[in-house]
């Protein structure tokens, strides 16, 4: 709904990469042109797909908070939060990107209860209790066969989603107590280090000449010959997405076809991929005699929750001006209500609203008159309710009463109609 009523540019930003994947499908499927982008794409995809945003060619861009530094694209209409930010900080950063070249743009945050314990949540998953921060440490040393005393200055390739099914570890717990560990000086932890494909020809020139190979596999093997010089020498670093871009077929045929000609000895194929590692700054210690700092866990986790807590005042409240709440977190004086944000919208509205009612209206609280009013009627126009609970002067009131009944599964609300669950 909200991206059929702005027209133009748009990011939706989210916190998974399984959820920019999810959404980029489902909005496609509704007919908006959408891609998705996050950390763990390999460098030339993250290009490709950042380039159909920029141009046009792909209207949404559905992304973690990896996509969007240093993106000079002025015309971005719409920003849409799906799931809160931990910080003010971070949203600021995300919801300024929208209207860069001062014509009139749209900052959205879609929240439901729920997403109160959700921040809440993060918290604790951000900081683990130190006895399981310690015990990650000797599970760690365990998996890389790492004896205590040895590893010092040395660097392990860590394969993370292995070591979190192995001991059966909540891989989010397992990755915030790998990273502090990392800040108080015992590990360095590299979540992702992304190394990029590679191949060598191995077999002789005049040889290639007689190969019998599918229409598709000759065309990449011509292509790649055409482009990457040395290839009889050594390894060359190839692109995929560049291959597929100019042959117009997929990136999986292109990976396909590769591994068909490296099973036919035609040549070596080394395919790109991303691996965490782990490289020890001090030899491996038993886990009672880790130190953490109160600056690496106290002092931040205390940091984070104070700002967990401006987020949910910010957006739950609801009782000022979005702008003049987010200035006085900064530390910045307000000039007053901005006149555009959904809060200073609905005061408006009530304000003009303000006459004496025709006639007077009967009953008690504007919930208990809601709740009568559904209970005659059954499925109605949220109008027509607020018509007969008192009119536009508790329009807002109505509004959110509603809201909160169907957050409750009390109602259930399609477009302006509301019906009794």
């Amino acid at each position: 709904r909200v991206l059929n009523a702005v027209p133009g540019t748009a990011i939706i930003y989210v916190r998974s990469r399984k959820r920019t994947r999810e959404i980029a499908a489902m909005l496609s499927a509704s007919g908006i042109s959408a891609g998705y982008y996050h950390a763990g794409l390999a460098p030339e995809e993250k290009e490709a797909r950042q380039n159909l945003w920029k141009d046009g060619t792909s209207r949404v861009m559905v992304a973690t908070n990896a996509f969007g530094m240093g993106i000079d694209k002025p015309d971005v209409r719409l920003v849409v939060h799906y799931d809160l930010p931990s910080s003010l900080e971070e949203y600021y950063q995300e919801a300024g990107r929208a209207g860069r070249d001062g014509l009139p743009s749209y900052a959205v945050v879609l929240a439901g209860k729920g997403d109160k314990g959700l921040l809440s949540r993060r918290l604790a998953e951000a900081f683990p209790p130190k006895e399981t921060v310690r015990r990650v440490y000797e599970l760690a040393g365990n998996f890389l066969d790492l004896p205590v005393g040895d590893g010092y200055n040395q660097v392990f390739e860590f394969n993370f989603t292995r070591f979190c099914q192995v001991y059966g570890l909540n891989p989010v717990v397992a990755h915030n107590s790998l990273m502090i560990l990392s800040r108080c000086g015992y590990i360095d932890f590299q979540e992702e280090i992304s190394t990029r494909s590679r191949l060598m020809i191995t077999m002789q020139r005049d040889e290639l000449y007689s190969l019998e190979l599918s229409p598709v596999t000759d065309s990449v093997l011509q292509l790649v010959l055409r482009s990457y010089t040395g290839l009889f020498a050594d390894y060359e670093f190839i692109s995929e997405t560049s291959l597929a871009s100019h042959l117009h077929i997929t990136e999986q045929q292109v990976y396909e076809s590769l591994l068909a000609l490296a099973r036919m000895h035609v040549l070596k194929y080394v395919p790109r991929k991303s691996t965490p590692y782990i490289f020890y700054l001090t030899s491996r210690e038993e886990p009672q005699h880790l130190l953490i700092a109160r600056a690496a866990y106290e002092e931040r986790r205390e940091r984070m929750e104070r700002r967990i807590e401006a987020m949910k005042r910010f957006v739950f409240a609801g009782d000022c001006c979005r702008v003049t709440a987010m200035l006085e977190y900064f530390g910045e004086e307000s000039k007053g209500p901005c006149g555009k944000c959904d809060y200073c919208r609905a005061m408006k509205s009530l304000r003009a609203s303000e006459k004496p009612s025709a006639a007077p209206v009967a009953g008690g609280d504007v919930g208990g008159r809601v709740d009568s009013y559904l209970e005659k009627n059954g499925d109605c126009d949220i109008d027509d309710v607020i018509a007969a609970t008192g009119g536009e002067r508790v329009r807002a009131e109505v509004i959110e009463y509603i809201r909160s009944l169907a957050d409750d599964g009390a109602v259930r609300l399609a477009g302006k109609r509301v019906s009794r669950s």
